[in-house]
This record gives C-alpha cells, sequence and structure tokens, in this order.
C-alpha cells in the first residue's frame, strides 16, 4: 500500500479465522507483521509536525477467546505480544530497536510484562500494571484508578530521551548525563469526579549511578498528595552520594486557603 510518499506492507495469520467471525467461545492466536520503508505521518494526517517513520519493521502477536475479539466494550481481553519492534523516527531522532512486551488485558485490569527494548543506546525493562481502566473510555470520568510500574535499565542515556527536533531541553551540563543500574519502583492512584480530584505518587525505590555528576542514588522514597488546592510532600527523601535529605511540607495552592499543618 502506497499513499502520497508513504508506503505500508501488513501481512499475517489466524489459526480459526470462522471461529472470530461467529464469535465462539474458542481459542485462537494471531500473528502479524508490518513494515514500511518510510511513513510521513505529517503528510498522511495533514500535520505540519508529523512525524516521520523510516525502516519500520514490527512483529505482533496474540491470543484469546475468538468471542471476546468480537464482543468487547472498550478492549479484548487476551494476551498481547510485540514480539519485536525497529524504527527511525524522524523529529524525535532515534532508533528504537529489539522492543519486547507481554500485554495481558483482563476485564478492567492490564499487565504489562517485561516490556523491554533499546532507544539507540540506553536500554529500559518495565513492568506495570493499571487498575479500572474502563473510566478513562467514559465521556465524565468518574471513580478511581491505580498505575503501578517498575522500571529498571543498565544504561540511560538523557540525550537519547529528550531530545526532540534537534533540540534538547535540558540544561547544557545534565545533556549529555548517563545514568547507569537505575531502578523506580511506585504507584500513583488518581480519584476522578469528572475532574481531579486528587492524586496520590507513592516512591518506594529509586536508586541508580550518574556519570558526568559521578552520584550514586539511594534509598529514595515517600508520598506525593495533590488535591486542586493543597499539596503535601510526606517523608519524601534519599541519599546521593554523601548527601541524604528529607522533606514533609504542606502547600496551599489557592490563595483562598491557608498552608495546612
Amino acid at each position: 500500500l502506497k499513499i502520497e510518499n508513504s508506503d505500508f506492507r501488513l501481512a499475517g495469520t489466524i489459526s480459526d479465522f470462522p471461529a472470530i467471525i461467529h464469535g465462539l467461545q474458542k481459542p485462537v492466536d494471531v500473528k502479524l507483521q508490518a513494515s514500511a520503508e518510510k511513513l510521513d505521518f505529517g503528510k498522511l494526517t495533514n500535520t505540519p509536525n508529523g512525524e516521520t517513520v523510516e525502516d519500520l519493521s514490527l512483529k505482533l502477536s496474540f491470543a484469546a477467546i475468538a468471542q471476546d475479539l468480537m464482543h468487547f466494550d472498550h478492549l479484548p481481553k487476551g494476551e498481547f505480544f510485540i514480539d519485536d519492534l525497529y524504527a527511525k523516527l524522524g523529529k524525535y531522532p532515534h532508533t528504537l530497536h529489539d522492543f519486547e512486551a507481554d500485554i495481558l488485558i483482563g476485564n478492567n485490569e492490564l499487565e504489562v510484562k517485561g516490556f523491554k527494548g533499546e532507544i539507540d543506546q540506553s536500554d529500559f525493562f518495565l513492568n506495570g500494571r493499571v487498575e479500572n481502566f474502563e473510566k478513562w473510555f467514559q465521556d465524565r470520568i468518574e471513580g478511581e484508578s491505580t498505575f503501578e510500574w517498575d522500571f529498571r535499565s543498565k544504561q540511560l542515556r538523557i540525550n537519547d530521551l529528550l531530545t526532540y527536533s534537534g533540540v534538547n531541553y535540558l540544561p547544557q551540563s545534565w545533556r549529555d548525563e548517563v545514568l547507569s543500574n537505575l531502578h523506580i519502583h511506585g504507584k500513583v492512584d488518581l480519584l476522578y469526579e469528572g475532574d481531579l480530584q486528587s492524586a496520590d505518587l507513592y516512591l518506594t525505590q529509586l536508586e541508580g549511578k550518574t556519570t558526568l555528576h559521578p552520584l550514586k542514588l539511594e534509598n529514595f522514597s515517600g508520598r506525593i498528595h495533590y488535591e486542586p488546592d493543597y499539596l503535601l510532600v510526606e517523608n519524601f527523601g534519599g541519599k546521593m552520594g554523601l548527601s541524604d535529605f528529607n522533606i514533609h511540607m504542606g502547600l496551599g495552592l489557592d490563595s483562598a486557603h491557608a498552608t495546612k499543618p
């Protein structure tokens, strides 16, 4: 398939196509392989600053019950895999390679297991979980939801992540910084009643090392609680090199409200 200056090729197999068409209670396996020499999303979507992708190679597969693929409210239940991804991006001038992931979708929870890959010379490994994802599909967002993550990286070059259209958004002294043996674990609880009512960030682990600014980060933890008129930082601290700190503070965000004790 070729549109404007973009091309796209797709191939795949379905283990039991009739079962999907008839919505049967039978397991099916689907494998897809996509490739493109160039995808110009700017021209495809009539967006002047749209991203371009070159040398795309993507392999996907999923296993599910046929009926669940035909009858679902928001996301189909099943196990979905990114078997491999390679792509060169233009506006975000980096190469994505060796991507893999295992994504489990249940009734109202989503789990990401072993999402790993490399961006240029940076690597990452992510496990994550989302509870109550259905609320994000509602016209009026209501209820609680949780995002939990465990992120690791042997080497994370900040320049690989925070450069876009040739612009690096970090201070000069930090643009070439490299983080090693990074490990971050935490979760966010969000409460909505139409608008965001409160957010709680729980950091349970942050450790790693910086190279250009030789610091060892360890023993980080704490809680940050947000409400529209109030911000609480509770026992948020850690150790950086030979220095350590711990913060406990409350800040009123509305001039009509005094800072709480």
